[in-house]
């Protein structure tokens, strides 16, 4: 088999099975560019799952990996040299160790941790514009996994990796059911497929010269009305010229006038499937020919193993400010991929996963230029592996095998855009309940900024709120005016806002500003008075105030998953109440994310009204 055929068998055929440890992300530019450096010191238990790095030459970099304080790395050589040892690891356990596209190196061998993690970077000459680093590890989840063993090759490292015994399978695979149709299809003329009875839709492969007219809905344990017509929730919606793509990995697959999807999909009761043609392509009397083959087993996964397929196509002409809204979930599951098409060059921003707003487990991703996420650098488009491929920079794909992201709460993944690109994307994610969770009560904010750091504690309540921010000679030249932002399941994203000061809109240009502070403000109205709580997070300074009062302050961190969530009590005066965030930005192990997050919580149950 090779890697993408072990992928599917062993990462793939559980995606749905519930993740329990926490995502953990650390990524900037310029570390161990002049002297050794250690770039991450965490501690476990955990699992390190992908290091990527880039530079300008192959031999200027050494990566030097730790764990549980021994004083003898596991791993130690040229950044390039250990991924090309790695890659010729592949097996069920471990489908891609590595590889090096002679501009950027990625590592996947999982190397576990049961008290510390520590990596460190050495220079071995001229750096160029790098080094840049990013590592991706789990927290918590006790795996007791084997480590890789080094030795000596010629002067090269080689990597030895004792691979566990494969978990036991059943003595005689399930047998699949299938359901084998042709239809003809027409705009506005839906065909309906009802699955009845439990089980796990393992493959379906849907055929006809109009295949990339043809839209895919699927709706899990729905009623069945009585006319058999398929009106959804749907968890399932988007064309199937973006869910599958131009693309062949180990989830979906694009043959000819074929499309496949492998994603696994559990229901209890039924699933329903509805194929129609997309308005606008051809006529309404127009009859086009398709078929479809879905095999499914019938072994129901047991409740706590079985979460929902989720994949969801949007969307969007970007502004160059705010970032595109790839995702946005509400309930407890885990986000395990996306495609992206139509959003120009990498350097736009890049990738920004933000969870559980409302919930102590609050947290946030955020990658360096975009290039990374789908584990490449320098523009090269080349790499088509089961994690991540560039087939053009018009298309490209990447899934989480290695390390879903699980959330609690809610989830929010944004890329980074120029302005101007017609941007879509198709989100893959699993979720605990096929409805979609209630509604985000988000807030609206009055944001206003960039003004200097030193100017973080100019804003409190007793002050006007600045109508503009202020010239910045050489950067910003002239004064500019605030402006109305509307979170996302309670984050505020503040990352690239600053990039239409800075420079024009259209055209924009990537750029993350630091050293900086923004001032957002926003009203709720409550009845009568009622003690609430705020939930706020952040990774930087940051000062609450409500009502003209100091209500929470805290200086940001620089450690390694610095967001953090704080509850503060408040007690709401009848009527109108101010709400006022300042935060700063300062550079961090998010490289140089900016924003917050705030959810309002009632303990007295009382009625909050968000203002628009």
């Amino acid at each position: 088999m090779n890697a993408i055929e072990y992928a599917r068998q062993s990462q793939v055929s559980s995606l749905y099975e519930p993740r329990t440890y926490r995502a953990g992300k650390t990524t900037g530019t310029g570390g161990a560019r002049a002297r050794r450096e250690t770039l991450l010191d965490i501690k476990g238990p955990g699992v390190l799952r992908r290091l990527w790095t880039t530079h300008a030459n192959a031999n200027r970099v050494k990566c030097h990996i730790y764990i549980d304080g021994q004083d003898q790395p596991v791993l130690s050589g040229f950044a390039h040299e250990l991924a090309e040892a790695a890659s010729r690891i592949c097996c069920e356990a471990i489908p891609l160790g590595g590889f090096h596209d002679h501009g950027s190196v990625n590592l996947y061998l999982p190397i576990p941790f049961a008290r510390a993690l520590r990596i460190d970077g050495e220079p071995a000459g001229e750096t160029g514009d790098g080094p840049y680093w990013q590592f991706d590890y789990s927290l918590g989840d006790g795996e007791n996994g084997t480590l890789p063993k080094q030795s000596d090759n010629g002067g090269k490292p080689a990597i030895i990796y004792d691979v566990p015994p494969a978990p036991p399978r059943h003595a005689t695979p399930p047998q699949l059911q299938v359901v084998d149709q042709d239809f003809d299809a027409s705009a506005g003329a839906p065909h309906d497929i009802w699955i009845e009875g439990g089980g796990v839709i393992r493959r379906m492969a849907i055929s006809g010269e109009a295949i990339d007219a043809l839209l895919l809905r699927i709706a899990f344990d729905g009623e069945r009305p009585a006319d058999d017509r398929l009106d959804g929730p749907f968890q399932v919606d988007a064309p199937l010229q973006y869910l599958v793509g131009p693309f062949n990995n180990a989830c979906v697959e694009r043959l000819g006038s074929t499309a496949v999807i492998h994603f696994p999909m559990p229901f209890r009761a039924r699933a329903g499937i509805q194929m129609l043609v997309g308005a606008g392509y051809g006529n309404f009397d127009e009859k086009h020919r398709f078929n479809v083959r879905v095999e499914y087993d019938t072994e129901v996964p047991d409740d706590g193993r079985l979460t929902y397929f989720h994949a969801r196509f949007r969307c969007e002409h970007t502004n160059g400010r705010d970032d595109f809204e790839c995702c946005s979930a509400r309930g407890r599951g885990h986000f395990v991929g996306v495609h992206i098409f139509d959003t120009g060059h990498d350097h736009g921003g890049g990738d920004n996963i933000m969870f559980d707003a409302g919930a102590d487990s609050a947290g946030q991703l955020h990658g360096i230029c975009g290039e990374d996420y789908f584990h490449m650098a320098y523009m090269r488009v080349w790499n088509r592996g089961p994690y991540s491929g560039c087939p053009s920079h018009s298309a490209r794909y990447r899934y989480h095998l290695e390390m879903p992201v699980p959330f609690q709460e809610s989830l929010v993944f944004n890329w980074g855009s120029f302005a101007g690109q017609p941007a879509k994307a198709v989100a893959f994610w699993y979720q605990d309940k096929p409805c979609p969770g209630a509604p985000a009560r988000d807030l609206v904010y009055t944001l206003t900024g960039p003004f200097p750091l030193g100017r973080l504690a100019d804003f409190p309540p007793g002050a006007s709120f600045p109508p503009m921010a202020q010239a910045w000679p050489g950067s910003i030249e002239r004064p500019t005016q605030s402006w109305r932002k509307k979170a996302q399941q309670g984050f505020v994203d503040l990352c690239h806002v600053h990039r239409r000061y800075v420079w024009p809109v259209v055209p924009s240009h990537g750029c993350l500003a630091s050293g900086i502070c923004m001032c957002a403000e926003t009203r709720v109205y409550v009845p009568k008075e009622c003690r609430a709580l705020i939930r706020l997070g952040g990774d930087d300074p940051i000062r609450l105030y409500v009502n003209g009062s100091p209500a929470f302050s805290d200086d940001g961190r620089t450690q390694p998953d610095p967001f953090v969530a704080f509850n503060v009590p408040v007690t709401f005066r009848a009527g109108l109440n101010t709400i006022r965030v300042v935060v700063g930005n300062t550079p961090n192990y998010n490289w140089h994310w900016n924003g917050f997050s705030l959810v309002i919580e009632s303990p007295d149950g009382g009625d909050i009204a968000f203002l628009e």
